[in-house]
């Protein structure tokens, strides 16, 4: 709103933002969409009868409500980009990773519903997923409403509220598990998966997601465990999630990049040497190497995101060209999604290791050098809003090229609360975001400036974007994959 409300607490001002209106219902719907899909599944437990599709009707459902939790998720990430003023795009917060932790479980139930609709294996599998992915949801409710984490993006702190969350997810899982236990028998396949066949691929898949869901999990219940046991707080950062992570995605992209030749039901003699794995690997570690020579990489786990990114790249580049050309099949939506993958990888890995920054000390009318930017304080002003004053600095910025431009970050002061508040200055480029930030004013009449150089973090979002856009074509089709 233009014009501060007359009464009453005011809303938390890092949450005063227009994003705010859009990602949380969107992150919203994504959870409760999961409730069709666990809906269908717990009816067909109680039904008990095998032949009993309830997969098909689940499954555009099933999609859509991964696309609005793909969509919520990158919203929140992009809010937490440019509103907290630290730069970064994934914080590893609590409540960050009670959102990505059905994302994961729904991402591996949506493949295995793939095989459950194809040839009915994989039940046991697409069941649990289904519990599982509404269970998750429940349980970030329970994380954020509850007050037990102390979060920007927790919105209370209501004990019994929480009580009654937790023991609404726990009898949600008891009951579920009841009847999937009773039904296990109807439930349970008579055949075999055949060995690389793509049930035998999307099962491995299952187990990799499956593991980072329960790595997340840990990283988020862990401490709330230890602080209640020992009155002692402790916290799971970055260096946990990625010693974790990094091994278990890049383990699944090779498997994913051979699973590309699988076929439904059928074992087949993998073809490692065939010509589009051969030219797809070569394109993969001459990008790679071209890329630690150009940025000095000597990062392993870095070195290796980078291989796995670029391998799912070419390949699915190479499988696009072969299918438009030779007319052969390729699922497209696979191929968009797969690829989106591969893009995420490469982004995020350039991301963290060309990225830097630099807190300079800076005068107004005067300038200072940072790798290609020339930065010039122009002036300082005060304005004066509604809800909050202002401090409002111009910065002229040059790069190498000549090219200039204004960036003008804020430090705000709201009147209700007395916080203070920074907000982010950005200039986008294709490659890069200049971000800038003001800090305090030192004795000696210069400001402390934040400057950082973000590398690829807009392709992190376009990756994103393109996930979703797969999801969407899937729904609106009408051809069976």
């Amino acid at each position: 709103m233009p014009f501060a409300p007359s009464n009453g607490a005011d809303i938390n001002p890092v949450l005063q933002d227009p994003a705010l209106a859009i990602h949380p219902p969107t992150l919203y719907i994504g959870y409760v969409g999961f409730v069709i899909p666990f809906a269908c599944a717990i009816a067909f437990l109680i039904h008990g009868n095998s032949d009993v599709k309830w997969e098909e009707l689940a499954r555009k459902w099933s999609v859509v409500a991964w696309i609005f939790l793909t969509i919520g998720i990158t919203l929140g990430s992009w809010w937490a980009y440019y509103e907290l003023g630290w730069g970064g795009y994934w914080f590893w917060d609590p409540v960050e990773n009670v959102a990505l932790m059905p994302w994961l479980a729904a991402t591996a139930f949506l493949h295995s519903l793939s095989v459950s609709i194809k040839s009915s294996n994989l039940r046991i599998w697409t069941i649990l997923l289904s519990i599982s992915v509404f269970s998750l949801s429940l349980f970030g409710a329970f994380i954020v409403r509850s007050g037990i984490i102390d979060s920007v993006h927790s919105f209370a702190n209501d004990p019994e509220r929480g009580l009654y969350l937790l023991a609404f997810i726990g009898t949600i899982i008891i009951v579920s598990m009841f009847l999937f236990v009773l039904r296990f028998s109807i439930i349970k396949s008579t055949k075999n998966i055949k060995a690389f066949s793509k049930e035998s691929f999307i099962s491995i898949n299952n187990i990799f997601f499956g593991s980072l869901v329960f790595s997340v999990m840990l990283g988020v219940t862990y401490p709330l465990i230890y602080e209640y046991l020992y009155d002692q707080k402790i916290s799971v950062g970055a260096p946990f999630y990625n010693a974790i992570f990094v091994p278990i995605v890049v383990t699944a992209c090779l498997f994913l990049f051979f699973s590309i030749d699988s076929k439904w039901q059928r074992t087949i003699k993998l073809p490692f040497f065939s010509g589009p794995t051969i030219y797809s690997s070569l394109l993969a570690v001459g990008s790679t190497l071209l890329s630690m020579h150009s940025f000095a990489i000597e990062s392993v786990s870095i070195i290796i995101s980078l291989f796995a990114g670029f391998l799912l790249i070419y390949r699915y580049l190479i499988e696009i060209s072969i299918s438009l050309l030779k007319k052969k099949y390729l699922n497209p939506f696979s191929a968009v999604a797969h690829f989106s993958l591969g893009l995420l990888i490469i982004s995020i890995a350039l991301n963290s290791i060309l990225s830097n920054e630099r807190a300079i000390n800076i005068k107004i009318n005067e300038s200072e050098i940072y790798k290609d930017l020339n930065i010039f304080f122009q002036d300082i002003r005060v304005v004066n809003n509604s809800n909050h004053d202002a401090i409002k600095a111009s910065f002229v910025i040059k790069d190498i090229d000549s090219n200039s431009f204004i960036l003008s970050p804020e430090k705000r002061k709201y009147f209700t609360r007395g916080q203070i508040t920074t907000e982010t200055a950005i200039h986008v480029t294709f490659l890069r975001d200049i971000y800038l930030t003001i800090g305090d004013q030192l004795d000696d009449g210069s400001w402390i400036v934040n400057i950082q150089i973000n590398y690829l973090i807009r392709w992190i979002w376009i990756s994103a974007i393109l996930m979703s856009s797969a999801g969407l074509m899937l729904v609106l089709s009408r051809r069976r994959t």
